[in-house]
């Protein structure tokens, strides 16, 4: 298993991840004015705060029972900014348009993917950061808490059982 870990602490991840989404922003918009329109600034701190931790999710664990756990944080091109707070073990889940980046706040996780050699372990710790690549299908095991931020495309395909290992 691998292990992400930064020296950087929770703010300066999101400095850094909030300048690089910005810039990726700019430099693929057509006109300035478009840019300047949607500029929003958000306190992630702040909403983290309201944030309730749901403890003891499971694959089974549908969206509506996490209650305050997750808050979507902005649109951002095919798909939204979230922040999420839980014990527990995700569902298998993947992007078939784009890539999710995963950010750990607090807390770890591990972030299993799902390649053509078999269940791939990451394990992210508070500043660590990974892109998932597009089309793999994930899963996150935390229990003993984590506080992640993600930047995930739509849709989403959400899958309790283990999917079927990709073809090379």
């Amino acid at each position: 298993m691998d292990t992400y870990q930064s020296t950087f602490n929770g703010a300066d991840v999101f400095i850094y991840f909030a300048l690089f989404l910005i810039i990726v922003s700019v430099t693929t918009k057509s006109k300035p004015e478009d840019i300047m329109q949607k500029a929003t600034a958000i306190s992630v701190t702040e909403t983290l705060k309201t944030l309730k931790c749901y403890e003891g999710r499971t694959p089974e664990t549908k969206d509506g029972e996490m209650g305050d756990a997750f808050a979507m944080l902005a649109s951002y091109r095919d798909g939204e900014i979230y922040i999420g707070h839980y014990t527990g073990y995700s569902e298998w889940e993947r992007h078939t348009s784009g890539d999710e980046i995963v950010s750990v706040l607090e807390g770890e996780t591990t972030l299993v993917l799902l390649t053509a050699d078999g269940e791939e372990g990451h394990l992210l710790t508070q500043g660590g950061l990974i892109i998932v690549p597009q089309n793999i299908w994930h899963r996150f095991e935390s229990p003993k808490g984590v506080k992640v931020f993600t930047v995930t495309p739509q849709p989403t395909e959400h899958q309790v059982s283990r999917p079927d290992r990709p073809k090379d």
